[in-house]
């Protein structure tokens, strides 16, 4: 009994031993494994901040290369200003031609420069769009897009779009809007001029009880700020009835606007 009691022991040790010896071996493969993911990590991150060093070194070099660009524009600039008024030139444009050919410049230094800094005036704004077909049935809240543009002057990327039917204002002011909206017989239409989502003011154009086309128009004056929002739309809570009338013999449902 004694002999198989040492007997187990010696297995039991046996056993403990292989088995640490197989973790240990575990443990080593797992740890290699992990500091070859770091390597290859460490690496890739080390090449990309390589690249972006790189790059931005490249962006140093070209922005340096354009502010050293600009000095020199604006040195040119400086000097030929200078050149301008100690001569008395007034430039190359035709109507400054124009002034050179018909007086002699030295004779009147004081118009000369009344013409040369004389402000430039702010651009006109203005706009007018027509809608280029009926609308049966408008909806509640139904905005007006007035496709047809007739005339827009202003700012390059605001004042009507003729897409969306809006009007951003290009610089702040005092503004005019019209608006024409036409009914079609037995029909009756609210229409509101909308200022930043907000109703400025409405009118209403009534041909419902009379076997006729009627047409009623809106007219407000408003100070915008820039980028001010103005858009037509139908009455944004109590419907109206029929149709709404554009083009042919009925004339033109319109949107207009300018700044004053």
């Amino acid at each position: 009994m004694k002999t198989i009691l040492i007997l187990c022991a010696i297995i039991n040790g046996y056993l403990a031993l292989k088995i640490d010896a197989e973790t240990s071996w575990i443990g080593q493969v797992i740890e290699q494994k992990v500091k070859e993911f770091v390597m290859v990590a460490q690496k890739e991150s080390e090449d990309k901040i390589t690249k972006l060093e790189e790059h931005i070194r490249k962006q140093d070099r070209y922005i340096k290369g354009l502010n050293e660009k600009l000095e020199k524009l604006a040195k040119k600039l400086l000097v030929d200003e200078r050149d301008d008024e100690a001569n008395g030139n007034m430039g190359t444009s035709p109507n400054n031609t124009k002034i050179l050919s018909e007086e002699n410049p030295k004779e009147r230094p004081d118009v000369r420069r009344l013409i040369k800094r004389q402000p430039v005036l702010a651009t006109e704004i203005a706009f007018t769009a027509l809608l280029s077909s009926c609308i049966q049935h408008p909806s509640v809240g139904h905005t007006f897009i007035f496709d047809i543009v007739k005339t827009n002057i202003g700012h390059v990327g605001s004042g009507y779009n003729k897409y969306s039917g809006h009007f951003m204002a290009p610089e702040e002011g005092i503004y005019v809007f019209s608006w024409t909206v036409v009914a079609d017989f037995h029909s009756f239409v609210r229409s509101q001029i909308v200022i930043n989502g907000c109703e400025f003011s409405y009118i209403m154009t009534d041909s419902d009880e009379i076997h006729d086309i009627h047409s009623a128009s809106g007219l407000i004056t408003v100070y915008l700020n820039h980028g001010d929002d103005v858009y037509i739309r139908t009455h944004s809570t109590i419907p109206g009835h029929g149709n709404v009338c554009s083009g042919g013999i009925y004339g033109f449902t319109s949107f207009s606007g300018w700044k004053i």
